[in-house]
């Protein structure tokens, strides 16, 4: 459905697709938040088409999305909707089930340079730091699981 949506449909969801998946971490949303992860992926451009749903301009919608979230919520910057919680979520309980999404995510806004210029040096620093530990997680996680317990993805995952 969200493919066949109109870019102003698209456009306009994303506040409440970005406040349901901040809310993940809270496990009587969780599934409405996986569902909003996955949407914000698929926006992305993480979906059967390949193709960013609001044109060359996504990443700097959704970051300008993410932006007024998280003023609303009182928090510093952007990458404190959705991103860094989620990173930092990661990385100390070793939970990887919407990494790829959140890392897709994440990599696709780095990709754009005004969101690169909008996010500020300390905002970057702090992405990058989460990253970091969140890799160094999993990397433990995957050396303790064995394989056929799921090992080999979490093994897959820290080659990223």
């Amino acid at each position: 459905a969200l493919l066949k949506a109109g870019a102003h449909e698209v456009h306009g969801s994303l506040p409440a697709v970005l406040q349901a998946a901040d809310n993940l971490s809270d496990a009587d949303a969780a599934p409405r938040g996986e569902l909003a992860t996955d949407c914000l992926a698929a926006v992305l451009g993480q979906n059967a088409t390949g193709k960013q749903l609001l044109g060359p301009d996504t990443p700097t919608f959704v970051f300008v999305a993410m932006h007024a979230a998280a003023a609303e919520a009182g928090r510093p910057h952007a990458w404190r909707c959705w991103i860094l919680p989620m990173l930092e979520k990661m990385s100390t309980t070793g939970d990887a089930a919407n990494l790829v999404h959140v890392l897709g995510v994440a990599a696709a806004l780095c990709e754009s340079s005004e969101v690169g210029r909008a996010s500020g040096a300390a905002a970057l620093a702090e992405l990058l730091t989460a990253l970091e530990r969140t890799a160094k997680a999993l990397s433990a996680a995957a050396a303790s699981v064995p394989d056929a317990d799921g090992g080999e993805e979490l093994k897959e995952l820290t080659k990223l």
